[in-house]
């Protein structure tokens, strides 16, 4: 009796890891029948075209969709093209993915050497352009990018530290107040007095990055008040008055 128990614990013994290899197996035929992708849902808001960014994602039909790479092809898609903003890829049983896409804005350039290149409010290179197509955005004076890369922020020498920071907070309060296509260049020879053009008609001298959305809130208030004709110069007071003393040319 005791023979006979011994014996079936021994084949118990045998049989469990057998059991789970036949589970695995089948587990794994399981899913390679189901939750194949058969549906590419893209929401674009880029330059590009859906067949480009497909491309660069290398996301496929077919392909089991648990063992899809978000991380692959996310990054394929940063690596390949720079007018990208963010990318997210969503996966719904059984058998979808969702693949949103948004677009970077180019509102300002920086030159490097003969050529400039194109940046987004974040500083991050677009492309190369020439200068002839520079004049259709803001010219950035006083800086130029390190060897720079179309997809990477742009990094500046030691001499330019701060100045970077200083253009990236000015991009992103004229992009947020919708006045961008009404500076004409951004002047950062020196940090102290930083300065832009309005409408070709005013030279801004901001002064301090500092609390920079009330100082454009002032002149913008400023300039409000002034005339049609009138052109000059606007100068922010370099304490925290509320004072903006205009100049006319």
């Amino acid at each position: 009796m005791e023979e006979q128990k011994n014996r079936r614990i021994r084949k118990n013994a045998l049989y469990a890891p057998l059991a789970l290899v036949i589970t695995g197996v089948a587990a794994i035929l399981f899913l390679s029948l189901f939750f194949r992708v058969s549906i590419i849902q893209l929401q674009n808001d880029t330059v590009y075209t859906d067949d480009e960014i497909l491309a660069a994602s290398g996301l496929e039909k077919g392909v089991n969709l648990l063992f899809v790479n978000n991380f692959t092809a996310v990054s394929s898609i940063y690596a390949t093209m720079p007018y990208v903003e963010t990318v997210s890829i969503k996966r719904v049983m059984p058998n979808r993915i969702i693949l949103s896409v948004t677009g970077s804005e180019a509102v300002a350039c920086v030159s490097f050497g003969d050529d400039y290149w194109l940046i987004n409010p974040q500083g991050k290179l677009l492309e190369k352009i020439d200068a002839r197509d520079a004049e259709n955005f803001i010219r950035v004076e006083g800086m130029e990018p390190l060897m720079p890369v179309a997809g990477e922020i742009m990094t500046v020498s030691e001499t330019d530290a701060g100045k970077d920071e200083y253009l990236y907070h000015m991009l992103a309060q004229f992009q947020l107040r919708n006045i961008t296509k009404n500076i004409d260049w951004v002047d950062l020879n020196t940090l102290t007095e930083p300065g832009f053009s309005y409408e070709n008609r005013y030279t801004v001298i901001l002064g301090s990055n500092e609390d920079l959305s009330r100082r454009l809130s002032l002149v913008q208030s400023a300039i409000a008040q002034l005339a049609d004709g009138d052109a000059g110069t606007l100068e922010l007071e370099k304490s925290e008055s509320n004072l903006v003393y205009f100049s006319p040319n």
